[in-house]
């Protein structure tokens, strides 16, 4: 011990500082040594302590502190586990409520976050969807007139999707519609006018505001914002466009397009007018052809009547002597009629094609007294035919066909009728001393009573004409 403390005297004397700390184990215990050199009296102060009890305490402190830090984690662990027990009772049902959600596709997984990754992605579609099919309302309502609000001009949506105050309307027609419909499907139909909607969009929206509505049926409208320094191109600009439009649908897609071009208006409250004008231009599809683009013209509200009277006399006549060129080149002189004249509406042209195919047709075969199915087949109706028929050149071969159908029954119901009045008129010759009828006649040639009636009517009809 003295030793001890000699050389730590030593040490303390020759260090430099004026105060300092040493700890050492002394006789097996661990001890701090600290000193003070005064340099008032030149002595050293010297203090030596015992480090066990301070060495316990802090033992005693550690071992609390880890007893303390695990229970704080055991805390932690249980609130985690019920907080997300919590949590996840409402996900769990959110879970199984969209796995047993017909309309929401989130496949067989058991990863629930995929499954609300997916719901969510799906929500989103959904919503986007949603915006466009309340978009497209809108922009059918406009086309209709059929406002939900007072003032259109200053509604809300309006500003959303338009920026000018100038508007102008077109409607495209797919060309032979039912056609179109018969090979495609309802889906199939809705996906190829949305391209027709895009490539439209696209080429338009170089230089316009153009939004476009999918409508019922072949048509698609489209709404077209124009800005001041743009109103007097726009009609230019328009048959071009719609030119690089329908050649840029000739290369993908195997159908035609006709596009009725209306008037440009001040005021979004105008665009339904603008829309009845382009469906009105659309008509003379019937006239100009498929494919064909046409814009609004003054012209056409010059209107006055006409009917081909001569020409369809001389369509009897020549039905009357089974000359089937003849009326081939009746008809084509009429439809080459229809399509010069620019004084007449669409209306009136579709009222001469139908009331020829009414006095032509079914009112000479009624006076034949024949049956239309037993010309045409069964469950034929002239009329549907005739208004699947889009344009006059389209009529002319039709009308043609039917004038041909009619000559070809005839030439073979005439020859059998021919030997039907011969065998009757045979027969009466035998027996006109005897009281005989007409059931007794339909006995003897086998036809029933109404058929040897009509042999008679018809002897009768053609007695009739051949007189006059």
């Amino acid at each position: 011990m003295q030793y001890l403390h000699k050389s730590y005297i030593e040490k303390i004397l020759k260090s430099n500082t004026v105060d300092g700390y040493f700890i050492d184990e002394m006789e097996g215990k661990n001890i701090l040594l600290s000193y003070y050199k005064s340099l008032n009296d030149n002595w050293v102060y010297i203090g030596v302590f015992s480090l066990e009890p301070l060495l316990s305490k802090i033992d005693s402190l550690r071992t609390r502190f880890i007893y303390l830090s695990v229970l704080i984690a055991l805390l932690s662990i249980l609130s985690v586990y019920l907080i997300s027990k919590k949590l996840s009772s409402p996900i769990t049902k959110l879970i199984q409520d969209i796995k047993f959600n017909k309309g929401i596709d989130v496949y067989d997984s058991k990863d629930e976050m995929i499954i609300l990754r997916r719901a969510f992605e799906s929500l989103s579609n959904q919503l986007a969807q949603n915006k466009m099919h309340i978009k497209q309302i809108y922009l059918s309502n406009l086309l209709n007139a059929s406002y939900s609000y007072s003032n259109v001009d200053n509604d809300g949506l309006a500003g959303e999707y338009f920026k000018h105050r100038h508007f102008i309307c077109v409607s495209v027609m797919i060309d032979k519609y039912r056609d179109f419909a018969n090979r495609y499907g309802a889906e199939r139909q809705y996906y190829l006018k949305m391209l027709i909607i895009n490539i439209v969009k696209y080429v338009i929206g170089r230089e316009y505001v153009c939004e476009g509505v999918n409508l019922a049926g072949g048509e698609i409208a489209f709404i077209i914002n124009v800005s001041d320094d743009r109103m007097h191109q726009i009609y230019e600009d328009l048959e071009r466009y719609f030119c690089e439009i329908q050649s840029e649908i000739g290369k993908i897609l195997d159908f035609t397009v006709s596009v009725g071009i209306g008037r440009c208006y001040e005021g979004i409250s105008k665009v339904h007018v603008s829309y009845m004008e382009a469906k009105q231009m659309l008509k003379w599809r019937l006239v100009f052809g498929h494919g064909s683009i046409i814009l609004w013209n003054e012209e056409f509200e010059n209107y006055s009547y006409y009917y081909p009277y001569k020409l369809e006399r001389n369509i009897i006549n020549q039905l009357e002597s089974r000359d089937i060129n003849k009326i081939e080149e009746t008809v084509a002189e009429l439809i080459g009629q229809l399509k010069e004249r620019r004084d007449i509406s669409c209306d009136n042209v579709l009222l001469v094609i139908n009331q020829l195919v009414g006095n032509t047709i079914v009112k000479y075969l009624t006076e034949l007294k024949l049956d239309m199915n037993e010309v045409f087949g069964h469950d034929f109706n002239v009329y549907s035919e005739l208004s699947s028929k889009e344009t006059l050149d389209e009529i002319k071969v039709w009308l043609v066909n039917m004038y041909k159908a009619i000559i070809d029954f005839l030439v073979v119901y005439e020859k059998e009728e021919d030997e039907t009045v011969n065998k009757i008129i045979d027969f009466i010759k035998k027996n006109y001393r005897n009281d005989i009828g007409i059931q007794e006649v339909a006995n003897f040639v086998g036809l029933s009573y109404s058929h040897v009636r009509k042999v008679f009517v018809c002897c009768k009809i053609k007695m009739d004409r051949v007189a006059k």
